[in-house]
């Protein structure tokens, strides 16, 4: 009986946590097409989210990293950022397919994260999320550029 019971539990936690990951996905991919006119998430691998929310400088060495894979059209990018804060004319001068600015106001709809980071996109599932933290930045950038390679 105590198996049963703790074989029904594991499903049922299972279960929850591909319905919450199937919920952002959903949200992911309503808030790509809102933004980008219609643009399909099945389109990217990966997804750039550039603010300027938090650690400056940490945004900073982000967008340079992120600015790498620019040409890569299996990367969208949303720069949520000012400029005022760090220079990002280097992503509106590119004048790129896979680049749009956004407001901060649509920033807040995208509830996956809370300032610049990664969405990782496999299968029609969010794989990994990033978020850009001082604490970890360098192992992080490291991580993402691995999994890119």
């Amino acid at each position: 009986m105590k198996l049963k019971s703790k074989l029904l539990f594991f499903i049922v936690l299972f279960l929850i946590a591909c319905q919450t990951q199937d919920k952002n996905f959903n949200k992911l991919s309503h808030f790509v097409e809102r933004i980008t006119g219609n643009n399909k998430i099945d389109n990217y691998k990966y997804v750039f989210v550039i603010t300027d929310i938090g650690c400056s400088g940490c945004n900073s060495i982000f967008a340079r990293m992120a600015l790498n894979h620019i040409k890569d059209d299996s990367a969208l990018f949303l720069i949520s950022a000012g400029g005022n804060v760090f220079d990002i004319s280097c992503f509106v001068n590119k004048k790129r397919d896979n680049v749009y600015i956004i407001s901060n106001e649509d920033f807040i709809k995208l509830p996956l994260l809370k300032k610049s980071g990664v969405i990782f996109v496999k299968e029609n599932n969010i794989d990994t999320i990033y978020e850009v933290k001082y604490k970890n930045l360098k192992n992080d950038l490291k991580k993402i550029e691995n999994i890119i390679k």
